[in-house]
């Protein structure tokens, strides 16, 4: 991987709230200290870009949250969901957990949208089909989600676990974070 930076938190509804003042969309509600949830892939690029970021790849939010050595979680390969937002009922602060490598949260809390197109499988076009109107379908944009949310398992929330979603889906358990090439 060519070097680059990747924000310590996901971007929280305060930071979402500031880029909607500055350009006119409607703000997230809730704790300024969330993660901001319920944005589709669009809406996130658009706010990185309004930062100087962009979205990380996959192999680069994998990179971060796995550390040097590949570990299967942030702090290690330790199947402790006591260090992570996970198989609860509500996100957290963005700043719950202690930091891994001086990131935080990149098990659990917010699944985390990440740059690359991806194919997605029968069914995984299936699981969206009562979810979405019209139904997507495997040609339409599809990216991935890592990292696992507050209403996952631990096993979901390991470093190389993902999941495909259309890109015009958002939810109330996906959010993001932002990444920047170093020059």
């Amino acid at each position: 991987l060519a070097a680059f930076y990747i924000d310590e938190t996901e971007v929280s509804n305060a930071e979402f709230a500031e880029y909607c003042r500055a350009t006119g969309c409607a703000a997230p509600e809730g704790n300024p200290d969330l993660p901001v949830v319920r944005v589709t892939v669009a809406q996130a690029r658009e706010f990185a870009k309004w930062k100087g970021k962009r979205l990380p790849t996959a192999a680069e939010w994998e990179r971060a949250a796995r550390g040097t050595n590949g570990a299967k979680f942030p702090w290690g390969e330790a199947e402790d969901a006591s260090l992570a937002n996970v198989s609860g009922t509500a996100l957290k602060p963005v700043k719950s957990y202690a930091a891994y490598g001086n990131v935080y949260q990149m098990a659990g809390n917010a699944w985390e949208m990440v740059e690359g197109d991806i194919t997605p499988s029968a069914k995984a076009v299936a699981s969206f089909s009562s979810l979405l109107k019209p139904p997507p379908t495997a040609d339409e944009k599809w990216v991935t989600i890592c990292g696992g949310s507050f209403n996952t398992s631990l096993a979901a929330a390991a470093g190389y676990e993902w999941s495909p979603i259309p890109e015009r889906y958002s939810s109330s358990d996906i959010g993001f974070r932002c990444a920047k090439s170093v020059p």
